[in-house]
């Protein structure tokens, strides 16, 4: 199971990594980290780490090759988001077949909320776009003092307008903060519960905040647009948002963490 797991979740990511060499050049992809979230590649790395570690040492039964037959035949398929849907199944099912609190369900958990920024959480944004977007809209609009029609909002000048995409939306990749907790709470053992959402919840509602901040200062001017949805913008952002990701992480779980250390 250790070993589809990684194939199936590699088989996922590669291709935009892929795509981020072939458009940017090797130097650029590395540095952006081949477009991928540094949060993601950290969330796969202790999955896969927790999968190898896991010791199980129950009898393979027919559902087991059955499970497994199904995500190597999806995984086969030359599309990236089956490869995800694969690792969505495959977690599911080691999740519910694996004892508690064993490192086979830690490392599930983990592959399961790693789908959700890379396959389920822009699939939902996508379908959910026009209410979500006008949201982001009324909110910036609200902040800035200007008008908003649909998604579409007014700059400060009262001439200039710009409109909102999903790229851009305050909802734009909030999951990120969700995984980056779920991940380090699995990977010390802990269970999840209450005090999860809580930290949980925080951290994305910080990641949508700074989303949220951007888009608003990109409404004073054109001139402030071009610099802030820029690369220089878009790197700013995102570094703020892990670093306070990363900070409301490590204050949650501060007591196992250094315990741990």
């Amino acid at each position: 199971m250790a070993a589809i797991f990684i194939l199936a979740s590699v088989n996922g990511i590669a291709p935009r990594a892929i795509k981020a060499v072939m458009f940017s050049g090797w130097n650029s992809a590395v540095f952006n980290t081949f477009d991928i979230s540094i949060i993601v590649w950290g969330a796969w790395a202790s999955a896969c780490y927790l999968a190898v570690r896991a010791n199980d040492k129950k009898p393979i039964t027919a559902l087991d090759v059955f499970v497994a037959c199904t995500v190597l035949v999806l995984v086969t398929l030359p599309v990236a988001p089956l490869s995800l849907l694969s690792v969505s199944l495959l977690s599911a099912y080691v999740f519910l077949t694996s004892p508690k609190h064993s490192l086979e369900r830690r490392s599930a958990t983990i592959f399961f909320a790693l789908c959700v920024p890379l396959l389920w959480g822009p699939a939902l944004l996508a379908l959910a776009a026009h209410p979500l977007l006008n949201i982001d809209a009324f909110l910036v609009a609200t902040l800035m003092g200007t008008k908003q029609t649909g998604n579409v909002v007014t700059f400060v000048d009262g001439v200039h307008s710009m409109q909102i995409w999903p790229e851009c939306s305050s909802f734009h990749n909030i999951s990120q903060a969700a995984l980056a907790w779920i991940a380090l709470s699995q990977t010390l053992g802990q269970d999840l519960g209450p005090r999860d959402v809580f930290w949980g919840g925080l951290a994305v509602i910080l990641a949508a905040t700074i989303n949220l901040g951007r888009l608003s200062l990109m409404a004073v001017s054109p001139e402030y647009f071009v610099t802030i949805h820029g690369p220089l913008g878009a790197q700013i952002a995102g570094g703020l948002t892990i670093l306070l990701i990363a900070s409301v992480c490590i204050l949650g779980q501060r007591r196992d963490l250094f315990a741990h250390s």
